[in-house]
């Protein structure tokens, strides 16, 4: 099964959708995926079930999913020092066969062996995701393939993630950060990888994904923040963007909150950032931290 062509995406989160076909089909539920291979969910679902499951993962998860992580080109990018091609090699296989024991696993030796957080995130985790969009637009993998490896390593992520929870608890900063990504926009790999960084620094962190505009308008303005985050993934009006942007920071409790905005529309246009009201962008999560953590 491979993708032909372009479908329009669903507004639902892809996990949120994965997980809801995983209750509808009675699939018991666990520490982690155990989603079957495409061969192995025909032996186990109905027609039905497996028609409606290619629906699924043709038209909304995949997609959503390969084009999140596929932002630039998926060759291997050798640039980095802490997580090299090998580990990359060794990794994504481990995704592909859905073993997210083996790959947790293996992850735990890596921060064994002093590999930084950050690294791990930026260089093992972004760039087996970018490698995996390259084997999918090659038709060496799968939808099901690339799906499930996919929705593994956003599930280690907030597994490994929880592993700092309990040093987290005891920061003492207040400072607040609504981070999201605009309404429609499935590129949310990217703002969970940017919210556990804001966390690691101390950051209260609020936000996710919202339906409409006017929920994430609600939702910037309900509470007091420090800063507001939109992640721009997908072609927009700059003029619609701009007018919410200008309209939340009218409305937001505190005058000397800061407005962020990034993603890919952004990387793709940069003089936009002063235009539609932004007060700064940043290129990764790393740069995002520390461009707001000391203003």
């Amino acid at each position: 099964m491979r993708c032909r062509e372009g479908k329009p995406m669903s507004t639902i989160r892809p996990l949120t959708e994965l997980k809801r076909y995983r209750q509808d089909c009675g699939f018991a539920s666990g520490s982690g995926f155990d989603f079957r291979s495409e061969r192995q969910a025909g032996s186990i679902l109905t027609p039905m079930q497996m028609r409606a499951l290619r629906v699924t993962v043709d038209e909304s998860i995949v997609p959503a999913l390969v084009r999140a992580n596929t932002s630039r080109a998926g060759r291997l990018n050798p640039s980095r020092s802490e997580a090299g091609i090998e580990n990359i090699e060794e990794f994504v296989p481990l995704l592909l066969r859905n073993d997210t024991a083996a790959a947790r696993r293996y992850v735990l030796r890596l921060l064994q062996k002093d590999m930084s957080f950050e690294a791990l995130v930026l260089d093992l985790f972004t760039e087996s995701a970018r490698h995996l969009g390259e084997l999918w637009k090659q038709d060496v993998c799968t939808f099901v393939d690339v799906t499930i490896a996919l929705a593994a390593l956003q599930w280690l992520l907030r597994d490994i993630s929880a592993d700092f929870d309990e040093r987290l608890r005891f920061r003492t900063s207040q400072r607040r950060a609504f981070l999201s990504v605009m309404p429609g926009d499935q590129h949310t790999f990217g703002l969970q990888v940017l919210q556990e960084f804001f966390r690691r620094a101390g950051w209260i962190v609020c936000g996710g994904t919202s339906g409409t505009y006017d929920e994430l308008f609600e939702a910037a303005c309900r509470d007091p923040f420090d800063l507001i985050g939109i992640s721009v993934g997908k072609d927009v009006a700059p003029e619609a963007l701009s007018s919410m942007l200008h309209a939340i920071k009218r409305r937001i409790r505190r005058p000397s909150t800061q407005v962020l905005v990034g993603g890919r529309y952004f990387l793709e246009n940069p003089h936009l950032v002063l235009s539609v009201g932004a007060d700064g962008t940043a290129t990764d999560a790393l740069k995002a931290v520390s461009s707001f953590q000391n203003a």
